[in-house]
């Protein structure tokens, strides 16, 4: 019998660890039949790939997977029965040691924990001190337990920069953390719909299905804009206002060499200036646009 919350977990992993090509060629690999249905591996459903290869597979070849490609060593999973960390997968989940850490944190803090998750979990997106602060109406300060809750692997930062940070808490360890609060149950990721067309009966529409992927991206970037308006708006204008092609520039140079750096530099320049927005100066607009 199929361990659905496995294959959940599995999906959100997948999704997380690798970008679209790797999932395209993880599932064209596997001979999965969704997969047969694209040419462009950027046009598929990161949910579908996701749960089409999570639903097929066992942990041994989860584990082949991350051996054979190479998985955004960045990444965080601290789910119930998967953890990946430092690059590194493991077929042993976390929720046991959260569950320690919690309580340790319950009893050097007390009920301030619970406040302060609480707030974060009911939260979308990042959540910084202040708004914390906040909407516990002054009860407690947030500041000295963030750091604590991260170091012992409850929470993870969503956004930093420029002394500024926020926290969220990982989408597999929020109903941990939900059963452990007393919350009500996250609703249970919905399985994505199945694929029932078969290759080569009926002709994809490669042009609608590009289009649904531009209206993904365009809600994503409204959704970050909004949230930049939002919280960070003084920040990004400080940034801005620093902010230079010899700065640009710098740190290109850092990440590839004095040699290799003019090639990125040239092409971001090219992209920026395909842009069609208003050429400004010190003293207002200029008229002319750059596209």
């Amino acid at each position: 019998m199929v361990d659905e919350d496995k294959v959940i977990e599995r999906k959100i992993l997948l999704k997380r660890a690798f970008q679209k090509p790797q999932l395209f060629e993880i599932g064209r690999n596997l001979a999965i039949p969704y997969f047969e249905l694209f040419e462009n591996p950027w046009v598929i459903d990161e949910d579908q790939a996701a749960y089409e290869i999570a639903s097929i597979i066992g942990d041994s070849q989860l584990k082949e997977i991350f051996e054979t490609h190479k998985p955004k060593s960045w990444v965080v999973f601290r789910g119930e029965h998967y953890t990946f960390e430092d690059g590194l997968l493991s077929l042993k989940g976390s929720w046991n040691t959260l569950r320690s850490s919690l309580q340790e944190l319950r009893k050097r803090h007390g009920d301030k924990v619970d406040k302060i998750l609480k707030v974060i979990l009911e939260t979308s997106g990042g959540c910084n001190p202040l708004e914390i602060a906040e909407k516990l109406k002054g009860q407690v300060d947030p500041a000295p337990l963030l750091a604590d809750m991260e170091r012992m692997k409850l929470i993870v930062p969503f956004y930093e920069g420029d002394g500024y940070k926020e926290w969220t808490v990982l989408e597999e360890v929020s109903p941990l953390l939900r059963l452990e609060l007393g919350l009500a149950k996250p609703e249970k990721a919905a399985k994505p719909s199945e694929v029932t067309k078969v290759v080569g009966e009926e002709e994809v529409d490669y042009v609608a299905m590009e289009r649904q992927e531009i209206e993904r991206m365009d809600n994503e970037l409204n959704t970050y804009l909004t949230e930049l308006l939002k919280k960070r708006l003084n920040a990004t204008i400080k940034f801005g206002k620093k902010f230079s092609i010899s700065v640009l520039a710098d740190y290109l140079i850092k990440l590839f060499g004095p040699v290799l750096y003019f090639d990125s530099l040239l092409s971001i320049t090219q992209q920026y200036g395909l842009a069609d927005v208003e050429i400004i100066h010190e003293k207002g607009g200029t008229g002319m646009r750059t596209g």
